[in-house]
């Protein structure tokens, strides 16, 4: 586990993809906010739901926890995430926005492009709990957006003993299928935000070719 801070981003190269990276101090208040009142004016469901079972698929499945959830992007087409509708065109554009943002300084860190897979976030209050879960395959990394100006916990990751704490506008990246989970917050009636976005890295003998959308790959 590893901690960066944004002004030191620009003469920092990384190579070891099997490591968790927090970067702090990469937004500005405005941005903060900005975000926060997109994810408070967002379309949640009791639907984030992990380690699904039970048939039909849908917002009545069984599992270990159920979160408040919603959806920004998704690409896989055969996923079914109603949500998404739920959203407005301007709160999707401004988490894209910001995800572009994102990606680009991650896709620089790494030296790598990026293919996006999926943009969701959850919502958390006192005494909603977050279980231990995986995020996706081998081939897929994950980075954790801490969006909320008054909330607290700590998100804690298997292969680190260390919880790390939650912090207003920091960013988390790591494996996914690593363990993890997001502890309750302490503050009573105060929802705690957190955004996913699930990226896989291309390597540079790849064959992917540079897609028309700039909202899939690094530029």
């Amino acid at each position: 586990m590893i901690y960066l801070d944004a002004k030191d981003l620009s003469n920092t190269k990384l190579n070891d993809f099997n490591k968790a990276y927090i970067i702090d101090n990469l937004f500005t208040l405005k941005i903060l906010t900005q975000l926060e009142e997109v994810l408070m004016s967002s379309h949640w469901t009791p639907t984030n739901v992990a380690h699904r079972y039970g048939y039909p698929d849908g917002p009545f499945q069984k599992g270990s926890e159920r979160l408040m959830g919603t959806s920004y992007y998704c690409g896989n087409p055969s996923k079914k995430i109603d949500n998404i509708n739920g959203n407005r065109w301007g709160q999707i554009d401004k988490i894209m926005d910001v995800n572009r943002f994102i990606m680009n300084i991650i896709g620089n860190l790494f030296d790598r492009k990026i293919m996006l897979k999926d943009i969701m976030a959850n919502c958390q209050f006192k005494g909603m709990d977050g279980c231990w879960h995986t995020d996706g395959p081998a081939n897929e990394h994950v980075i954790i957006w801490m969006i909320s100006s008054s909330a607290d916990g700590d998100f804690i990751m298997r292969e680190n003993e260390e919880p790390i704490p939650y912090k207003n506008g920091r960013l988390i990246t790591f494996p996914a299928p690593w363990e993890h989970r997001g502890s309750q917050p302490s503050v009573p009636h105060q929802p705690r935000f957190t955004v996913k976005t699930v990226i896989e890295y291309i390597h540079p003998e790849g064959l992917h070719s540079q897609t028309k959308d700039d909202k899939l790959l690094r530029q």
